[in-house]
């Protein structure tokens, strides 16, 4: 009875790495951004923390990180409060308390930290190192959504029901078609992957 009730997750997660796999073996680099720092504004919380272009985030409060969208993900559900970056600069792992600010442009915490360095183009184990990243990166966004959502950090109009999901699926359709076939396919494999691995 447990392994019947553990199989149905355990297959949404397999197939969202499959999805994964796909979605990174054509896009690589589009759809995959290192932690490294692009540019940090000067006077920003991170600048005053010491954060420095070409940094690269390895943590955030004591949770690795791989991806850029990790670290965007997890300050979009950031309550202001210090946030420990851990990072590595010239071979040396530093740490500094970033103390977000809050921007009504864009309604959310900002560290004034630029990511944009794609991945280089990768091997087969690289391809299936990045694709675990990708879908861990998806199940923790799910878990910090609905942390957000129980501690009210996120609000009710945060959810997306089936009509919600629909209006997802024909905006991502909308935003791909103008590149072509290649690019729907590749975004709705993207989003089935987000689905699969948020069930």
């Amino acid at each position: 009875r447990i392994l019947t009730t553990l199989a149905g997750p355990f297959f949404n997660v397999l197939l969202a790495f499959a999805f994964s796999v796909l979605v990174i073996s054509v896009a690589g680099s589009q759809v995959l951004v290192t932690t490294e720092l692009i540019d940090v504004t000067a006077g920003s919380p991170a600048y005053e923390a010491g954060l420095r272009p070409g940094d690269i985030i390895k943590e955030y409060n004591g949770r690795n990180v791989a991806l850029s969208t990790e670290v965007i993900i997890f300050n979009t559900v950031c309550d202001g409060s210090p946030v420990r970056l851990t990072y590595e600069r010239d071979g040396q792992i530093l740490e500094a308390m970033v103390r977000p600010e809050y921007s009504e442009e864009y309604g959310r915490y900002l560290f004034g930290i630029m990511f944009g360095k794609g991945v280089d183009k990768l091997s087969s184990i690289e391809t299936l190192k990045y694709s675990v990243y990708y879908v861990r990166m998806n199940i923790r966004s799910t878990a910090d959504g609905l942390r957000g959502l129980v501690l009210g950090r996120l609000g009710m109009d945060s959810l997306s029901g089936p009509v919600g999901m629909a209006e997802i699926v024909d905006d991502v359709y909308h935003e791909a078609k103008q590149d072509g076939v290649p690019a729907i396919v590749l975004s709705m494999l993207n989003l089935a992957l987000v689905i699969s691995a948020s069930l």
